[in-house]
């Protein structure tokens, strides 16, 4: 909710641009803020790569479908699955 609820719509009120410009820049920030929360815990340089790039590309995805639906919902479903196709193997083990 934070960074597709918050971020995205203050980053996009806040940049001076046509709503098409505001929004890419709103979905580029709020993903790259996404991205740099999970690296934090990263154990290694190549945890670091592999989680940040994953979630940044995640964050993108998840933002272009909050910009264009206007809505949240969709975004908290594919975070819920996304972490589904994390755990759920890791449980398994």
């Amino acid at each position: 909710m934070f960074f597709r609820g918050l971020l995205l719509r203050a980053v996009t009120a806040a940049t001076d641009a046509r709503r098409p410009v505001a929004l890419a820049l709103a979905c580029a920030v709020s993903a790259l803020v996404f991205a740099l929360v999970h690296v934090v815990d990263a154990g290694s340089p190549t945890a670091l790569w592999v989680v940040g790039a994953g979630t940044f590309v995640f964050g993108l995805a998840a933002a272009s479908v909050t910009a264009v639906t206007g809505r949240l919902g969709g975004a908290m479903v594919a975070h819920i699955v996304f972490n589904g196709l994390v755990v759920v193997p890791a449980l398994l083990r």
